[in-house]
């Protein structure tokens, strides 16, 4: 592995860390806890969400509390892109060990297997 790739990685994770600090710094803020799904749910007049006749709540707008979920608030946003930025890390450290285009995969595969094992363990 060459420095200028050690060196690439490096920084990358120092961006993912920064990335990291933002996202829970925006946690612990009131404004968020207190108005951060506001951009995921449709709401009344009076700022309540809106359910289904199931009682399900109904999205803002399509895939809004799922894949497009970043585009919804700024915590979501600094988490994908810490999150695409380990797969951007991965998929780098994978092409150095092989010489197969198929690594490429691993770019789109990896976040698809977090989702799964996000969805099959999240508890609200």
């Amino acid at each position: 592995m060459t420095i200028i790739t050690i060196l690439v990685i490096s920084m990358l994770y120092v961006l993912m860390g920064r990335f990291k600090g933002i996202a829970d710094t925006i946690q612990h803020s009131e404004e968020y806890r207190t108005h951060g799904w506001e951009a995921k749910w449709k709401t009344d007049e009076n700022g309540e969400v809106i359910e289904d006749m199931d009682g399900n709540r109904i999205e803002k707008f399509r895939f809004s509390s799922s894949f497009l979920v970043f585009l919804t608030d700024e915590w979501h946003l600094a988490n994908f892109c810490q999150y695409r930025l380990q797969d951007l890390i991965t998929w780098l450290l994978i092409t150095k060990f092989t010489d197969s285009y198929w690594s490429f995969l691993a770019f789109i595969l990896l976040p698809l297997l977090r989702y799964f094992g996000f969805k099959t363990s999240y508890r609200k």
